[in-house]
């Protein structure tokens, strides 16, 4: 092999190699060959370190990529073909950034994200299959590609291997709504689970159905509980509540009662938040009331009253009798 020197064409008729490139420095194993036909080849040490192929293909640490446009990042993955990190442009206008052993792009993939100019939307894949999406209103879809409740809803969570999940509507409708749903399609059904820790280890509530009555329930297994005891003096609580009527601010509608701060002074399980909290920019922080808290407080105190009228039918029986 002769090598030319050409003052209009430059150096050319000499490919080189990784270990003696054809154009180097004084380092002699450092430089730039060409390994193969419309292909240039980058050496640092005596290995190759980057490659651009016939296809327009970039590759660092590889020699291997995907269709025209792809640029390929090897970490030096054991097995994979390419391995590391791949840029891959599609046929169909789908830009991949891609992890794994795939050179063509998301279909055979171990990861990706993927852009498509068709329909504006990002994708996400997993083990060759798309995990989710975001498209081009804004919506995010997770295990599938469709709302599963309402055209309405901003996010839809899909469970694995069924047909139902989780959306979350947005105002378009002129509403807000959380579905949530599981499979069972007989017996008592879980809509919402409400639970505590990062692994949902802790039950704390629930909406269930039978498909005929809702229950909205607060956890209240025995096994999480302890010194227990009878409630007392559950009469004297009630004569302290202050039932009250009013109307509404915001239409005059009326309606009936408890003052949140007041009911919290007897029974401070029913409310939340504190009397005349505000927020950081000063907005009112407003109280709330379960009522379903007094329900213990009033049966006890109906116990206590049935007691008191027991023992004085018994006094007015005695009297009677004598």
């Amino acid at each position: 092999m002769s090598l030319i020197l050409n003052g209009t064409t430059g150096l050319s008729n000499v490919d080189g190699t990784a270990a003696a490139p054809a154009i180097s420095g004084t380092d002699t194993n450092t430089g730039i060959f060409f390994p193969a036909a419309d292909t240039i080849a980058f050496a640092e040490g005596g290995a190759e370190a980057m490659r651009l192929t016939s296809t327009g293909s970039l590759c660092f640490g590889s020699t291997a990529a995907g269709d025209a446009g792809t640029i390929n990042l090897s970490v030096g993955l054991a097995g994979t073909t390419p391995g590391g990190l791949q840029l891959w442009a599609g046929s169909t206008q789908e830009h991949y950034i891609q992890w794994g052993d795939s050179t063509s792009g998301a279909a055979t993939c171990s990861g990706a994200i993927s852009y498509t100019h068709a329909s504006d939307a990002m994708k996400f894949f997993t083990v060759s299959t798309e995990r989710a999406r975001i498209d081009s209103s804004g919506n995010f879809f997770v295990g599938t590609t469709s709302h599963l409740y309402a055209n309405t809803s901003r996010a839809n969570i899909k469970a694995v291997a069924s047909s139902y999940g989780a959306t979350i509507s947005s105002l378009t409708a002129g509403y807000q709504s959380l579905t949530l749903l599981n499979e069972a399609t007989s017996g008592t059904r879980s809509f919402v689970q409400f639970s505590l820790n990062a692994n949902g280890s802790t039950d704390v509530g629930s909406i269930t159905s039978t498909g005929t009555t809702t229950v909205y329930g607060t956890t209240s297994d025995y096994r999480l509980k302890e010194n227990i005891a009878p409630m007392t003096g559950a009469l004297a609580k009630v004569a302290q509540l202050k039932p009250v009527t009013y109307k509404w601010k915001s239409d005059g509608s009326d309606s009936q009662g408890f003052i949140a701060h007041e009911l919290q002074a007897v029974v401070p399980e029913c409310v939340t938040r504190e009397k005349d909290a505000v927020d950081a920019d000063g907005k009112p922080q407003y109280q709330g009331i379960d009522t379903s808290f007094l329900v213990a407080t009033l049966t006890a105190a109906l116990q206590e009253a049935h007691e008191l009228i027991k023992n004085l039918e018994q006094r007015v029986a005695a009297l009677e009798a004598v």
